[in-house]
């Protein structure tokens, strides 16, 4: 369904069991026009200091988007709406519409609220699952994320991160809750941009960002001038995660998250940190020798996971891997090798698509009680009883735009089947 397609339907509400219809003038996203929209919201399925996002369906189609609704502080620069606006890709989660409530609106969601209350409404794309829920769901039932699981989803955080970031845009909190996934298909979509920011060398920036968890050292260094290589940081922090079941660096304080990483590569060298921030003043260090990443996963996890892991969690900022040449590294040729990646470049509705394409891995033992499994909103998803096989996501559909990025590893990013079915 196209962006603009948004104009011919209303938006769907439901407050408890009482529906109440509400109509909005919004603004489209990709014509730019003002739209008079109507919605019913369904249920809350998130929030925080951000503010709160709920369900909403389309009428007539009955497609289901999440609106995201911000209050406006005039305190703090909100880039979200205008990097979102920026934003078009499969594996981040769209902007379909934006509009605006005032206090007598939203005098529900506070009941403290002034009269000059602002509240943004981002419309956009809905999943019904966070990569934290589905990470609880495979623990609960004492399993890890099948490998190629790991492949399919790390694959298209890449892919989102090499979008951004060749946009000059840095997401600055790349975490479980913030990507999204649709275990039924397979696809993953980044979301939540309130912490993101178009970096420009030489500009400062805030050096307390990122979740602690998923916070490159040289933040925890005081960096200000650090660029969008601390997101390859925080996704490695997330395959780490993923392969293990567990934060990789469970940190209790700012300080504390250091320990950790030094727990693990070691203590950093006077010219690691002067590569992380040159502004730093040095304090003596505990000496720490760096552990084998090995030591820290299964035996059976692959050696290329491994190295994969390794060029990720660097301390030297220009050492990681690019989001683009993540995507070209050994650990993803399954997916380029398989036959579903002769599928994922065509439509996926293709017929032979379903026949030919490695079904999408969840847990399929019944430790877990089906009773317990519902999605982040407390809706049902597939269960580990659930057997229904499912082709991959499109993971080839590059545009001109994507290919771009670094023309000289074309050859090694796309399946040899589909070289010459791409928009070139």
């Amino acid at each position: 369904m196209s962006l603009s397609a948004l104009s011919q339907f209303k938006l769907s509400s439901m407050s408890g069991d009482n529906a109440r219809a509400v109509r909005v003038s919004a603004q489209d996203r990709s014509t730019g026009q003002d739209i008079q929209l109507e919605y019913l919201k369904q249920k809350t399925v998130g929030s925080g200091t951000f503010g709160v996002v709920y369900k909403a369906k389309l009428i007539p189609s009955n497609e289901v988007v999440a609106i995201k609704e911000v209050l406006q502080d005039n305190r703090y620069k909100n880039r979200e709406l205008q990097i979102l606006r920026s934003l078009d890709h499969p594996n981040i989660c769209v902007l379909r519409a934006h509009f605006y409530r005032y206090e007598d609106d939203a005098k529900k969601f506070s009941k403290r609220s002034k009269k000059d209350k602002t509240y943004l409404n981002l419309v956009m794309d809905y999943m019904p699952e966070t990569m934290y829920s589905v990470c609880q769901r495979y623990s609960k039932s004492k399993q890890r994320m099948p490998m190629l699981a790991i492949k399919l989803y790390m694959y298209q955080l890449f892919r989102s991160l090499a979008y951004c970031h060749h946009l000059g845009i840095c997401h600055r909190d790349i975490k479980l809750y913030n990507i999204l996934v649709d275990p039924n298909t397979g696809v993953l979509k980044l979301c939540d941009f309130g912490s993101a920011k178009p970096l420009v060398e030489g500009e400062s920036n805030v050096a307390y960002i990122c979740s602690r968890y998923y916070r490159a050292p040289e933040l925890i260094f005081g960096a200000t001038m650090y660029t969008t290589t601390i997101d390859i940081w925080s996704a490695g922090c997330v395959m780490g995660e993923l392969l293990s079941g567990r934060p990789l660096f469970p940190g209790k304080s700012s300080i504390d998250q250091l320990v950790e990483i030094i727990k693990v590569l070691g203590t950093p060298t006077k010219l690691q940190i002067e590569r992380m921030n040159p502004s730093y003043i040095a304090q003596k260090l505990p000496k720490v020798d760096p552990k084998p990443l090995s030591k820290l996963f299964r035996s059976s996890t692959p050696q290329d996971a491994l190295d994969l892991l390794t060029q990720l969690l660097q301390y030297d900022p220009d050492k990681r891997l690019t989001a683009i040449e993540a995507m070209t590294h050994p650990f993803f040729n399954e997916l380029r090798s398989s036959p579903g990646a002769v599928s994922s470049s065509s439509s996926s509705s293709s017929s032979s698509s379903t026949s030919t394409s490695p079904s999408i891995p969840t847990p399929t033992t019944s430790k877990l009680s089906t009773k317990a499994i519902t999605d982040v909103n407390g809706l049902p998803v597939s269960t580990p009883t659930d057997t229904t096989q499912h082709p991959w996501p499109p993971l080839f559909n590059f545009t001109k735009e994507e290919l771009m990025i670094r023309p000289d590893l074309k050859s090694k990013l796309v399946p040899h089947d589909n070289y010459f079915t791409l928009d070139s």
